[in-house]
């Protein structure tokens, strides 16, 4: 199994997780107050010092425990905020969406700020006591006085996140971050395409028609689900060591049934483990940006459809998304759209991964649009400035499809 593979898949699972950068801040809290209190029993002459703690061992306590409880009511009202806003954006824009909001750093932060500052209070009043019991009065005065310095510092964390909230919900904000992410993919597609171009394969090398001349052996998949990522490095070593050519079938972005063909393999009598071929392509519940090349363009497309709908009829968000979508498919137009073929060092081809064409990537952006555009004069104007400049920057075949898709909307399909 390829080790980075493997940690490129955990670092995007991990991205997407509510729950680990506040949990790895809770752990740095009480580690933190854990060293303070060790740092208090060896300064026992803090209480003569103004800026700290100055009262009795109860009266910590009780600052302690106002602070615990005022973060457990900060993060209720964190989590119903972020409730409201996935609502919101599920509803109003399209569910498609949320996947931005649970990688929101600032969020994460946020409920990081308030768990850690609870766990940083409840540790701390642990440590804290009177002269009773045969114990000696121990009142951790720094680490009291850092408990009150970190309240404050997460009220002006909550008043931030507030003003944070409420740009993100703007419907600029969203388009702009899926127009962001998307472009940011087809930027990546371009370089990959351009350093496959740089390491050309010799004159000599075998073409892939020359591989491809027998029946290939199916490899079925053991799940259900969208083709999220493909870790094409295991996949090229796995092909490599056993000597044969590895193809995906579909891909990325495609829902795969249970026990349906999902790669294959030449020639179909060497022996391969089917496991570690399986193990590098990921299926998840829901399509992911992070390869998949079509998704960005579909998401702005239903945020345009939604918009244009009868309950929301908004046709000047459908224009916005409609303008990031004309900016995305120029920047793809300087794309070379090609399969990903990867090579051994003799040049002879050993992995094909398909890549989604311009004609399948223009469909998901605008082939819907351009159906529930034609009633509104707004979002259909737009579109035909979509389709004049298109004219202008793209090929003769690649127009092809638009103007399919502009005879729809003039009403001739």
């Amino acid at each position: 199994m390829d080790p980075l593979g493997w940690l490129e898949d955990l670092r995007e699972r991990l991205k997407s997780s509510l729950w680990f950068l506040p949990g790895v801040m809770v752990l740095a809290a009480v580690g933190l107050a854990v060293a303070i209190t060790v740092v208090d029993r060896w300064v026992e002459g803090a209480a003569q010092v103004e800026v700290v703690f100055g009262g009795s061992a109860d009266a910590g306590r009780s600052v302690l425990s106002v602070i615990a409880g005022s973060m457990v009511s900060l993060t209720a009202l964190v989590f119903s905020i972020l409730i409201l806003v996935f609502q919101l954006t599920s509803s109003q824009f399209t569910p498609r969406a949320l996947r931005t909001f649970l990688q929101d750093r600032v969020s994460k932060i946020t409920l990081g700020a308030f768990l850690a500052t609870f766990a940083y209070s409840l540790t701390v009043m642990r440590v804290t006591r009177g002269a009773n019991a045969g114990l000696d009065e121990f009142v951790p005065r720094i680490s009291i006085s850092l408990a009150f310095l970190f309240s404050l510092a997460t009220m002006g964390v909550f008043v931030y996140y507030i003003h944070h909230v409420s740009l993100s919900i703007r419907v600029s904000s969203i388009l702009e971050r899926i127009h962001a992410d998307e472009a940011f993919l087809i930027a990546r597609l371009l370089t990959e395409g351009e350093e496959r171009l740089e390491k050309a394969s010799p004159a000599n090398a075998p073409s892939i028609e020359a591989v491809l001349n027998s029946e290939p052996r199916t490899v079925r998949s053991r799940g259900s689900g969208y083709i999220t990522s493909v870790r094409s490095r295991a996949l090229l070593s796995e092909a490599m060591d056993k000597g044969v050519f590895v193809r995906l079938v579909a891909p990325v972005g495609t829902f795969i049934s249970l026990d349906r063909p999902l790669l294959e393999v030449w020639p179909a009598e060497t022996e391969v483990d089917d496991r570690t071929l399986l193990s590098a392509v990921h299926l998840g519940s829901e399509r992911t940006i992070e390869q998949d090349l079509g998704y960005g363009f579909r998401q702005l497309a239903d945020i345009a459809v939604r918009a244009l709908s009868p309950g929301v009829n908004d046709p000047t968000t459908a224009s916005m998304a409609i303008d990031r979508i004309e900016d995305l498919l120029l920047r793809l137009n300087r794309t070379v759209i090609a399969d990903d073929v990867r090579r051994d060092e003799e040049g002879c081809p050993r992995l094909r991964v398909p890549r989604q064409s311009w004609e399948s990537v223009l469909h998901e952006g605008l082939q819907e649009t351009f159906y529930y555009g034609r009633e509104s004069p707004q979002v259909a104007e737009r579109l035909r400035a979509l389709v004049a400049v298109l004219g202008e920057e793209v090929s003769t075949e690649r127009m092809e499809p638009v103007g399919l898709l502009l005879r729809r909307l003039n009403g001739s399909l």
